[in-house]
């Protein structure tokens, strides 16, 4: 078993010789540029929200995958549907779960270059908006 001067030294070695990593997106902006020809990439965001109001605890839970597809370097289509879960506790309790708004575009950049390029919605080919008839909170 190492010792604990022994595995310091090993963790500072490995971290020396660690490469850059390149992230994803950053927290607050989106990337500049398309996936690419042929290339796929798919993010996973979701939100939860709470809100007490008057002794009910309104909860909703929203689940966006978003699958992006670079059909040329400066054009991808992009598919985002949305799912939710919209809970209230407390007094009249109730539950509601299904698919919301789905949007299926083809994004586009305009620019000589990555860094100098800018988002540029080419068509949005359909948008799909959620079923009217969800039950009520």
């Amino acid at each position: 078993m190492l010792r604990r001067a022994e595995a310091t030294c090993l963790a500072c070695s490995l971290l020396a010789l660690a490469t850059a990593a390149h992230a994803a997106h950053p927290f607050i902006t989106d990337d500049a540029y398309t996936q690419g020809s042929g290339k796929f990439e798919l993010q996973l965001g979701s939100q939860y929200t709470r809100t007490d109001v008057e002794g009910v605890t309104l909860a909703d839970f929203q689940f966006a995958p978003q699958l992006s597809y670079g059909m040329a370097d400066p054009i991808d289509l992009i598919l985002r549907p949305t799912y939710s879960v919209n809970v209230a506790s407390g007094g009249a309790s109730s539950r509601a779960s299904g698919w919301g708004d789905t949007n299926f575009v083809i994004l586009g950049f305009s620019g000589s270059s990555p860094e100098r390029a800018f988002p540029r919605a080419i068509s949005t080919v359909a948008w799909i908006p959620a079923a009217a008839r969800r039950a009520p909170i």
